[in-house]
């Protein structure tokens, strides 16, 4: 009996050490990250300040159960800008308080967790100096302030934040929903400088300068009692998002904050498919959604098990939606929600109770999770998710390949154009860092006046790399295949810098900041009106400005049609609203934004601005000409420094070129020695020898294919075209 009862003792003790294990293993975080989905909570300045020492519970429940951290109030503009700055209407990083923002990246990359930056303009928390003097502000002031201070944030944070509320709570709560009145409402009654108005209009401009700024980061609108579709205030959300999206505002989603209550608010099945019916609705315009502040308090009325049965029906249904993998509680315990100061005699409201331990609400969240569909890997993976290039490039120019990706941590992203046959000849690449998450990237890639023309022969190969490693350290891969090389191209424009002055007056466009408007001056010779062309094939240009680096000209936001305006941007990439093509006019041109061809740039010598208007050969205002400068930043072609060396020197000259038979090389006196000729396949066509003093040596062409081909000589080489 004694080795019996020894062995029932055993074998409880193993039972308990299995299902011990099973049930510790089991957290929000674990589940989540199998799920391919994100739970998270909220960090209070407190906690931020102070994570080490405060009460371990909470740094415990921080680290084991979520896998995504948002700071409460840390990057709030009263935060970040609580003392005013010399000059409010040009934010700089310098006049952020930065302190609890890097204490809760620095925290946050510790656990492995997502981050959310929250919130870049909301009417509310705004420092107590610009509410005070905002009154008198115009609305171009407004704009300048919003402006700079979402550049300067958003720069600071673009590599440590992964997604940002740009705009927080901006429809008022009115029987019949409505813009909110805030310290920015100017913008709706009156113009800015280039007679813009209205709140559509400055929103729009809210998350282009944000994108501008930290291109990888995913942008909210966030609000709250938005969730319940057909609502006055649901229907005005949805309505505002998708006339952002039709002007081609950057945003990517929709933050439902979530403040449930049990009992009379319908917290039942056809509560929560509403709920769900409006992020199917957002996803028919390509927005996400992000459940970002949940809470679900009990005020007298309904028990622990309804509480969990809610928790877990809601956890469920928005994250089976596809548009939607994110969930955030707001509270960390029931010790830290905000819901009893502001909902008195209310409660119980998050995952923890004031002893930190798990309540029947946890466990709903869990059992939510575990319901979901299983995913192939956790969604902190390594993958290069997909990309975007062309199918045929042209020696010489500049194209964009844009890449989707997921990151478990900081890594590498390599871009590299190259053969797809052996000996698999790489022409160039790029590579950026990027940290953990998920994100687009452009990559500007230069396909060189040498790579030779051919059909199906090359490739872009993406690879997320280890950080600072090489394709050899490659986590993940993906390759667009049989891509095309032309030849280069004969352009309207040679590529260089240049004055663009209205053919029939001494009125030039001028840059008036390095993201902003621009206008027209009068005999100018300032760098402002210095302007390089670039040009992309099939006479589109990018035209960047010579005082403000990288700075393009642009028609903000992608907008369309006439009084539209034209401005500069340091937007990455070839988009068609930074794209110009040239139409030529006599001597003279006319510009057409890629993207609304049916206008043209203009300028508008009433009020000195430029902007579009309808498309017209005989309207002055719209010819064009180009005058020429000297620039440090001009370039007569798309070469290296080196090889433009080698094909300026005086000493190897080249004639005809183009060439239909006969083509004469001319060294300089002393100069000898062999000659060949390559074709853009590497192939030599010709061999010979140079062997007198100021000789011409002359080679039949007349047999050779049409293209390009190249003439090696002793002191360097030269390029000429078959006719």
């Amino acid at each position: 009996m004694k080795k019996l009862s020894v062995y029932f003792k055993m074998l409880s003790i193993l039972l308990f050490m299995i299902y011990g294990t099973v049930s510790k293993a089991q957290t929000l975080k674990s589940v989540a990250n199998a799920k391919g989905v994100y739970v998270g909570n909220i960090m209070g300045n407190g906690f931020i300040a102070n994570n080490s020492t405060q009460n371990g519970n909470l740094n415990s429940i921080a680290s084991a159960e979520y896998n995504i951290f948002v700071a409460e109030n840390a990057m709030k503009m009263d935060a970040v800008l609580s003392n005013r700055p010399a000059n409010p209407f040009n934010v700089q990083i310098s006049d952020l308080n930065k302190s609890n923002i890097d204490k809760f990246v620095n925290y946050a990359n510790s656990k492995g967790m997502k981050k959310r930056g929250h919130a870049l303009i909301w009417y509310s928390q705004a420092p107590q100096w610009l509410l005070n003097e905002s009154p008198s502000w115009s609305a171009q002031q407004i704009y300048d302030f919003s402006r700079t201070y979402i550049t300067a944030l958003a720069s600071y944070t673009k590599d440590s934040i992964d997604e940002w509320d740009v705009l927080n709570e901006a429809i008022d709560d009115g029987g019949s929903a409505n813009y909110r009145n805030a310290w920015y409402s100017k913008v709706n009654s009156e113009a800015n400088n280039n007679g813009q108005q209205g709140y559509i209009t400055y929103f729009g401009s809210l998350f282009s300068w944000a994108r501008a700024a930290a291109p990888n980061v995913k942008l909210f609108y966030n609000d709250y009692s938005i969730e319940q579709f057909g609502t006055s205030k649901n229907n005005f959300m949805r309505n505002m998002v998708k006339t952002l999206k039709e002007n081609n505002t950057p945003i990517d989603g929709v933050g439902f904050q979530s403040h449930f209550k049990m009992g009379s608010n319908g917290m039942d099945d056809s509560f929560i498919n509403q709920v769900g019916r409006s992020i199917d609705d957002l996803a028919t315009v390509n927005l996400d959604v992000a459940i970002t502040e949940l809470d679900i308090r009990l005020c007298g009325s309904g028990s622990d098990a309804q509480q969990k049965s809610a928790y877990k029906r809601l956890t469920k249904t928005v994250l089976s939606k596809p548009n939607c993998n994110t969930l955030l509680v707001w509270g960390l315990s029931d010790n830290n929600s905000w819901i009893p100061a502001f909902f008195p005699g209310c409660g119980s409201a998050t995952l923890h109770n004031s002893n930190y331990e798990k309540k029947p609400a946890y466990f709903g969240v869990l059992e939510g999770l575990q319901e979901l569909s299983e995913v192939s890997g956790p969604v902190n993976s390594d993958d290069v998710s997909s990309i975007t290039a062309p199918n045929s490039v042209i020696q010489g120019a500049t194209v964009t390949v844009d890449v989707s990706y997921s990151s478990s941590e900081n890594r590498d992203i390599l871009v590299v154009f190259q053969l797809n046959q052996a000996p698999w000849t790489v022409y160039s690449s790029v590579k950026k860092d990027v940290v953990a998450g998920t994100g687009i990237l452009n990559f500007d890639i230069e396909i060189p006046d040498n790579a030779p023309v051919a059909d199906n022969s090359y490739q872009f190969q993406v690879f997320i790399t280890t950080n600072n490693g090489d394709w050899n350290a490659k986590l993940d891969s993906q390759a667009k295949e049989n891509v095309d090389v032309t030849g280069i191209v004969a352009q309207a424009i040679t590529n260089g810098t240049y004055f663009i002055k209205k053919a029939t007056a001494n009125l030039f466009i001028n840059a008036t900041a390095a993201s902003g408007s621009t206008n027209s001056v009068y005999n100018t010779s300032a760098n402002s009106a210095k302007w390089v062309f670039t040009h992309l094939g099939d006479e589109e240009y990018k035209v960047e400005n010579v005082a403000y680096a990288t700075s393009r000209l642009e028609v903000p936001n992608g907008g369309v049609g006439r009084g539209e305006k034209v401005a500069t941007t340091v937007w990455n990439g070839n988009r068609d609203h930074l794209i110009w093509k040239a139409v030529k006019i006599g001597a003279n041109f006319q510009f057409l934004p890629k993207h609304d061809q049916a206008s043209a740039l203009d300028i508008w010598e009433g009020n000195n601005s430029v902007h579009l208007w309808d498309k017209d050969a005989g309207n002055a205002n719209q010819i064009f000409a180009l005058v020429g400068v000297s620039s440090s930043r001009a370039s007569s072609d798309l070469i290296s420094k080196k090889d433009k060396k080698v094909l300026n020197d005086v000493r190897f000259n080249v004639y005809p070129n183009p060439a239909s038979d006969v083509v004469s090389i001319v060294l300089q006196k002393g100069m000898k020695g062999n000659v060949s000729v390559t074709n853009m396949l590497g192939q030599i066509v010709h061999k010979g020898n140079i062997n007198k003093d100021n000789g011409i040596y002359k080679i039949d062409v007349s047999n050779y294919k049409s293209g390009v081909y190249i003439i090696n000589t002793a002191i360097g080489f030269k390029r000429f075209v078959k006719k």
